[in-house]
């Protein structure tokens, strides 16, 4: 797929006479993120759920958990199109983001009554569940889920 859109754009830019030398092209500069930007440019997860409750508690603010797993197809679809989308990064700013892999921690799962993947449930900066969220969001559609809670 990477290589289909890639061959695209090359075939895009010789048909336009994008690649010709001259001028104009060497006044061009790329933009190309640092590797700190690109650091920044993602969502700043905990890994674990009892040291993100402690986080949103020192930190006074909600919690994001997200339940997901390798196998889950739309899990990985969520993780690579919805959590990389620039808004919903950062409206992550406003949450501790916690990613909970049910494979590796069921006992969690159980806990929370997760029986589908993925989900997504919002708490308070006390853990008490505000609003579960279950099922694949793009990202302008989580946005406008989480906006909801940056605005309370």
């Amino acid at each position: 797929m990477f290589l289909k859109i890639v061959s695209v754009i090359v075939m895009s830019a010789l048909l336009t006479g994008a690649g010709r030398m001259g001028p104009e092209s060497d006044e061009i500069e790329q933009y190309s993120p640092s590797v700190d930007e690109e650091y920044k440019m993602q969502i700043n997860w905990i890994y674990n759920l009892q040291e993100g409750l402690d986080a949103a508690a020192e930190k006074e603010k909600p919690l994001m958990v997200y339940f997901g797993a390798d196998w889950c197809v739309w899990c990985r679809r969520m993780e690579n199109e919805t959590y990389a989308d620039p808004k919903v990064i950062e409206l992550s700013e406003y949450f501790v983001s916690v990613k909970i892999d049910t494979d590796d921690n069921p006992e969690v799962a159980r806990e929370y009554g997760v029986r589908g993947l993925p989900i997504v449930i919002f708490m308070d900066s006390d853990g008490e569940i505000i609003e579960r969220v279950s099922g694949y969001r793009d990202g302008a559609a989580f946005a406008s889920v989480m906006m909801s809670f940056v605005d309370r």
